[in-house]
């Protein structure tokens, strides 16, 4: 990322990146600022309890089952394992 971005926007991250690791032992919080501010869309559970009331429901796009839901629930958990 640093390759892509304008180096004043680098330079910013590095400086709030030293300011957070100064402050950690005495405000735990200031390292806060590494965590991700995109917003990602559904958590695990949101998209989860979707599948399975669309399954209920019967309002997947095709036929099924109920194979399905296992399977995506069950490729859900595997990626939020790793």
């Amino acid at each position: 990322m640093n390759d892509a971005a304008p180096q004043d926007s680098v330079d910013l991250w590095k400086a709030t990146i030293a300011e957070a690791e100064e402050k950690r032992s005495t405000e735990p919080s200031a390292m806060d600022v590494m965590h991700s501010q995109i917003k990602t869309g559904q958590t695990l559970k949101e998209l989860s309890t979707t599948i399975i009331t669309k399954d209920w429901l019967g309002i997947l796009a095709a036929p099924d089952d109920g194979g399905t839901t296992d399977w995506l629930l069950e490729g859900l958990n595997i990626e939020d394992e790793q």
